[in-house]
């Protein structure tokens, strides 16, 4: 399925229409969420803290797996390292759980 009809379907749902209804066709403007078990993840207006709180979070249920986290969140992998390389406190956070998930019986 395409990403147009995706987002068509998503759409259709949203508005309490029927999915399989929904045509092909998605207007410019229109806000579309990722269905996702980690709602949460969208972070406009959230505090840098925060975001590196959940991301955090997000990065030892991935058992310390960077791309995955950042495709969870949404931010890209140069910005996880840059915060990692200018934040002493986040970088402190992620080498631990590194060292963790590492250790982890296999």
């Amino acid at each position: 399925m395409s990403l147009t009809k995706m987002r068509a379907r998503l759409k259709a749902e949203q508005q309490g229409k029927d999915p399989d209804a929904a045509g092909d066709k998605v207007e410019s403007g229109d806000v579309i969420q990722k269905p996702s078990r980690y709602k949460d993840c969208h972070f406009c207006g959230q505090s840098t803290d925060k975001m590196k709180n959940h991301i955090a979070k997000v990065f030892k249920e991935t058992f310390a797996n960077v791309s995955k986290t950042c495709r969870i969140v949404g931010i890209s992998r140069g910005r996880f390292y840059s915060w990692i390389e200018n934040d002493p406190e986040f970088k402190f956070k992620i080498n631990g759980i590194t060292e963790r998930c590492n250790k982890r019986p296999r």
